[in-house]
């Protein structure tokens, strides 16, 4: 493995250490299901835009992940989630550019931890084929389906979390959950078929999740 190659995935470890915090949690690509003894099923709006599903999860609906920052939801309508529907495309590319710049910052207030010259040596090269990547993906936004859950944070602010999820076939039998579950889990599988991204309605802006306050 050449130095470059070492480097990099040095750098993607480290990244990943960094962001275990914010990260969705789970063993495998599973469907989150409410308790047995809970009430009646959580009911959510199903919009069916040109290729794709969006759907809408009400503030009822309670999330088993990042449970904290989740814990003050709203129900979207559908106006808001039509009007984020749209701008996703838009905002995409400009969501990965500000994820590097904080991504950035917090590797300069952790330089201790790496070889923070070579860090610096491959910072443009590394930013370049990120963008060309993210680039390429937000090609094929148009048709994967959404799920969507409203939530306020501390600031106040109203942000709308939007999980990407891309189903060729029925994997993992995900296709009759997609509607009522919210699809959580890690693995090459997740890694590869879904993304989660934050429109913060109050800023106009769209960020990866977990880097809204970064």
């Amino acid at each position: 493995m050449c130095l470059y190659e070492h480097t990099m995935k040095t750098l993607k470890i480290n990244i990943l250490l960094l962001l275990i915090p914010f990260s969705l949690i789970g063993q495998n690509v599973t469907a989150i299901h409410k308790d047995d003894n809970s009430s009646a099923p959580i009911k959510t709006k199903i919009l069916t835009m040109d290729n794709h599903l969006a759907v809408i999860f009400p503030k009822e609906y309670e999330p088993k992940f990042n449970v904290e920052y989740l814990e003050n939801r709203f129900t979207p309508d559908s106006l808001i989630i039509k009007h984020v529907d749209k701008k996703i495309e838009e905002l995409y590319i400009d969501a990965t550019k500000m994820y590097l710049k904080a991504e950035w910052k917090t590797l300069e207030q952790n330089k201790s931890y790496y070889d923070w010259d070579k860090l610096v040596e491959n910072k443009k090269e590394r930013e370049k084929k990120l963008i060309s990547a993210t680039s390429k993906k937000r090609k094929k936004l148009a048709k994967m389906d959404r799920q969507y859950l409203g939530l306020i944070n501390s600031k106040g602010e109203r942000i709308i979390l939007v999980q990407f999820i891309k189903l060729k076939k029925n994997d993992y039998n995900l296709r009759t959950s997609i509607k009522d579950e919210w699809i959580v889990g890690c693995g090459d599988w997740f890694e590869e078929n879904t993304e989660s991204y934050e429109y913060v309605i109050d800023r106009d802006k769209m960020y990866l999740f977990g880097w809204t306050e970064r």
